[in-house]
């Protein structure tokens, strides 16, 4: 797994500490892309902003 995220762009992935929270972005096919947040702690709250570009109403997006 963390190879294939390495792939994609995840080039800090396996810096990270088992319970820091951690935030991959990437557009799919492209690396150049990639984003990454490392909360210093276990206890920090990270957040990522970016802009996202999409065909719809082709798709579906939606928020969790």
């Amino acid at each position: 797994m963390l190879d294939f995220l390495e792939s994609l762009g995840a080039d800090s992935i396996r810096l990270v500490p088992d319970r820091n929270p951690y935030i991959f972005f990437v557009k799919k096919g492209d690396p150049s892309t990639a984003r990454q947040v490392i909360g210093e702690d276990e206890k920090s709250v990270i957040r990522l902003n970016t802009k996202v570009f999409s065909n719809f109403p082709l798709g579906k997006h939606g928020r969790t």
